[in-house]
């Protein structure tokens, strides 16, 4: 029983504080408050979701870059030892 009336005390207090942010954030929209509207915030993390997932492409295309010219490389070396094998 002690632990319901905790446990709805603390429901009460995040509520109480998830009620506080929602005030600041709309006082924000409104440009009453300093700091990023909703949709700059929304803007943002679309932003930062773009970021990292071209920064993951770019390391993948890194990577790739390197294993054919790794690739073309061991080409041209067989070709060249090829023909001097010919030329012996």
């Amino acid at each position: 029983m002690g632990g319901d009336g905790l446990h709805s005390g603390q429901d009460r207090l995040y509520a109480g504080d998830a009620s506080e942010l929602g005030e600041r954030q709309a006082e924000r929209d409104q440009g009453l408050r300093e700091g990023l509207t909703s949709s700059e915030r929304e803007r943002l993390r679309a932003l930062e979701q773009e970021n990292r997932e071209l920064k993951r492409a770019n390391e993948i295309l890194r990577t790739a870059s390197g294993f054919f010219a790794q690739a073309e490389l061991d080409r041209k070396l067989k070709i060249y030892m090829c023909t001097l094998n010919l030329l012996q």
